[in-house]
């Protein structure tokens, strides 16, 4: 009696560890990470006219409504800045950090902007955590 008392609480404690570690259960993915930010019309984060929010999940198009693009910041997630309309046009740039002046990367007027932009799919160019010193002249 006591054998069996002592396999039937084993059995119990396997199967119940089994089902709080999720062994032999099909675990979902996790959900994939989007992105957003704030575009500014000034550099610096200025806003001379205006500002646009930028959120989105990977893959999705958006579309720039600002006349021109100074900086961007408080970005969370990887999203590549066009200069050209629909994501797929003009040149690219890979952002995943603010940004205090998009118009010495050439980014003045982006145009549209492609949420994600980390895999070999999206050719931009990534820009580097702090600007390269220019010199003087």
């Amino acid at each position: 009696m006591l054998r069996k008392t002592v396999l039937s609480l084993a059995t119990f404690g396997a199967v119940g560890a089994a089902l709080l570690t999720g062994i032999g259960i099909a675990q979902a993915a996790p959900a994939p990470a989007g992105a957003s930010a704030i575009l500014d019309s000034g550099t610096n984060f200025s806003e001379p006219d205006g500002s646009q929010g930028i959120s989105g999940m990977p893959g999705e198009c958006i579309a720039v409504h600002l006349g021109t693009t100074g900086s961007i910041q408080f970005v969370t997630g990887t999203m590549t800045l066009f200069t050209g309309a629909n994501c797929d046009s003009g040149k690219s740039l890979v952002v995943d950090h603010d940004v205090a002046d998009l118009n010495a990367l050439g980014f003045g007027k982006t145009v549209s902007i492609l949420i994600g932009g980390d895999d070999a799919a999206t050719q931009g160019t990534p820009i580097p955590a702090t600007p390269a010193p220019t010199a003087a002249s």
